[in-house]
């Protein structure tokens, strides 16, 4: 059975060129990437389980002090609110 030239014509034009499909194809692998880049940004802000504490700036250290020099002139603390404020320099809580 032979088809007709009006079947061909709506079959090409249906079909995507090779230049279409390779357009698809680098716009897919473009989001890809993208996609790769911003997961691996997010690995990248959050720290993981066992990594080194950043160093202590000079105004936290600062901040740190102010702190235990305030704590060090509460004279009662029922509720025990500070017990967790050592100078070890680790918060328990």
């Amino acid at each position: 059975a032979a088809s007709s030239p009006h079947s061909t014509i709506a079959l090409l034009a249906t079909a995507p060129s090779a230049g279409a499909a390779t357009a698809m194809a680098m716009a897919a692998l473009s989001l890809l990437l993208v996609a790769v880049f911003f997961l691996a940004c997010s690995v990248a802000t959050h720290a993981l389980p066992g990594a080194p504490e950043p160093a202590a700036s000079a105004a936290s250290v600062e901040d740190y002090n102010a702190l235990l020099s305030f704590r060090s002139l509460v004279r009662g603390d029922p509720s025990r609110a500070l017990a967790s404020w050592t100078s070890s320099g680790a918060h328990d809580g």
